[in-house]
């Protein structure tokens, strides 16, 4: 039951210039991102797509840094089971599938990380603070 830890990076194509916009999280465009995932990879076969359940993080864990925001496994929201996910393809990461919630101030937001595509919403009103991509080994 080897655990593998590996970190992927991606970049912040787009953040929102209002009130309540990404730079007071540390983000600008191009800036980078960070995802740590540690699973067991022996479950994990070599050929054909496979979601790897981190089980709010008890089988593994998921770490995202962007800017100055912290994420972890067993902070994720989802409320499905076997979430937050790592996707793997032919054995390769392939992303991460995670629903955050998080305060800054008086105000909510959500990241919504879908594979390697990733958005920060301001909650109320659902807009788009922030979003980018992840590289990964498939997509690179």
């Amino acid at each position: 039951m080897p655990n593998v830890t590996q970190t992927y990076l991606g970049t912040v194509s787009y953040v929102s210039d209002q009130s309540q916009g990404g730079s007071e999280f540390g983000l600008s465009e191009g800036s980078e991102i960070t995802v740590t995932v540690t699973y067991d990879s022996d479950l994990v076969p070599p050929t054909g797509q496979y979601t790897y359940e981190t089980n709010l993080g008890q089988n593994g864990q998921i770490q995202i840094t962007a800017g100055n925001l912290s994420f972890d496994a067993a902070s994720d929201v989802s409320q499905t089971d076997g979430w937050p996910l790592i996707q793997f393809n032919d054995g390769q990461f392939a992303g991460v599938n995670t629903q955050q919630d998080f305060v800054n101030g008086y105000l909510s937001y959500n990241l919504d990380f879908e594979e390697t595509d990733w958005t920060i919403y301001f909650s109320p009103e659902n807009t788009i603070i922030a979003n980018g991509t992840l590289s990964t080994p498939a997509s690179s």
